[in-house]
């Protein structure tokens, strides 16, 4: 057996880890820039997508070819396509765009800015929905629903709507769960609350969706700061509590706690950690882009929502691992 050399291996891997930005920032750049989009089925020079793109036909080129040699497009005299990949996730009119990877290039600048953080310890925003622009938070809302929309009714089918009457999706984002909600469950009041820069979003999906059902409203609001109405058999959030401190959680599991009835759930859909903080890796580097767009926000175990919901007055709280890698935990207010 040929003995593998460990230091070349490790070398090997160092410089993959460190380099790897160039070619992130490669196909990025593609993305903000449109270039996938403008190919679609056609065949284009360099000449050709300069022209339309108002760039630079040298650096282009450069750039294409680039996307070349990363297997993202080909090249045949001078002409460029995209691969069936590239055509089915990265150009805008298919229904399998990964909108997600525009909001990734509008987390660069944040990301460039790690060793601060790291040295400081504070983070660049506060509150990414109050203080980021308008189009921000709209380009990030699209991001998070194309990013999670194909797993919303598989989420949606492992939660029981039986003898639910009224329920509130907490941080509703672009609403896509509570779409499937309501597909599943036409006749229960929904509440969707979210900040106020998010709610009109919130509405333009809801609008598309053209449900069956108009048995919802909206609530702007502060997770956080603000109140809840009552009268709930079943409360639901997703990536929210990922935002906030251990304790500020705590706080909000009680309001979400007194806002139920008897019998009624909160259920929390997030990403988790393991106890020792190293793995899954997506949430282990999750948690540090959540040290830069939030003020407390981290990544919780399911030992942090059990002792959160505890802590919250839930008697009851089990969980359920999902096939996509997230974890739906479920605290019940027994009595």
């Amino acid at each position: 057996m040929k003995k593998v050399d460990k230091s070349k291996f490790s070398e090997a891997h160092i410089l993959t880890v460190a380099s790897a930005f160039r070619q992130s920032k490669i196909l990025l750049t593609s993305i903000e820039l449109g270039v996938f989009s403008l190919l679609g089925s056609r065949e284009l020079t360099a000449k050709d997508v300069a022209f339309e793109l108002q760039t630079d036909v040298d650096t282009t080129e450069r750039l294409l070819n680039s996307l070349t040699a990363l297997e993202f497009t080909t090249k045949y005299r001078d002409h460029y396509k995209n691969t069936s990949d590239s055509l089915r996730f990265l150009d805008k009119s298919s229904p399998d765009y990964l909108g997600s990877l525009l909001h990734m290039n509008l987390n660069w600048e944040s990301w460039g800015k790690l060793t601060e953080v790291v040295r400081t310890g504070k983070s660049i925003y506060k509150n990414l929905y109050e203080e980021r622009s308008d189009e921000f938070v709209e380009a990030y809302v699209e991001s998070l629903h194309r990013s999670y929309n194909h797993e919303a009714e598989g989420v949606s089918k492992a939660i029981t709507l039986k003898n639910v009457n009224k329920m509130m999706d907490l941080g509703c984002g672009s609403g896509m769960y509570s779409i499937e909600f309501m597909k599943r469950n036409p006749e229960m009041e929904v509440v969707l609350m979210d900040y106020q820069k998010v709610i009109p979003i919130t509405e333009k999906y809801m609008e598309l969706a053209k449900l069956n059902t108009n048995n919802y409203r909206f609530i702007t609001g502060k997770v956080k700061d603000d109140e809840f109405e009552s009268g709930f058999d079943l409360i639901y959030a997703s990536f929210l509590f990922e935002e906030f401190t251990i304790w500020e959680n705590m706080d909000i599991m009680r309001k979400c706690f007194n806002s139920l009835n008897k019998g009624g759930r909160l259920i929390i859909h997030e990403n988790f950690i393991n106890n020792n903080r190293t793995s899954p890796v997506h949430s282990v580097v999750y948690s540090l882009n959540l040290k830069l767009h939030t003020e407390n926000g981290n990544t919780f175990s399911e030992n942090d929502y059990w002792i959160m919901l505890k802590e919250a007055g839930f008697q009851k709280v089990d969980n359920l691992v999902t096939e996509y890698g997230t974890i739906l935990i479920r605290g019940t207010k027994t009595y």
